[in-house]
């Protein structure tokens, strides 16, 4: 079972990302399912997965951990782009 999950979405351009969905449990579980739907890359990542789920949904994320959310963005940016 998936404990914690959150979708983000990021401006790279503006150096801004923000969460655009979070939660635990069966909430969580949702957020991967329709993720995998529409054959977006996931990041398994536990205590990214706490911080960020501690964030209201909407909320840009903060500069001290903007610099390792993008880095992850960019991978999975890469990942989809190769996806069919």
């Amino acid at each position: 079972m998936i404990k914690k999950a959150a979708a983000v979405k990021g401006d790279l351009e503006n150096n801004k990302a923000k969460v655009i969905a979070s939660g635990s449990g069966d909430l969580a579980s949702e957020i991967v399912r329709i993720a995998k739907e529409y054959n977006i890359a996931i990041k398994q990542d536990k205590d990214l997965a706490e911080v960020l789920a501690a964030l209201d949904v909407y909320d840009n994320i903060p500069d001290d951990i903007y610099d390792a959310v993008a880095e992850i963005l960019q991978e999975l940016y890469k990942i989809n782009k190769n996806l069919p």
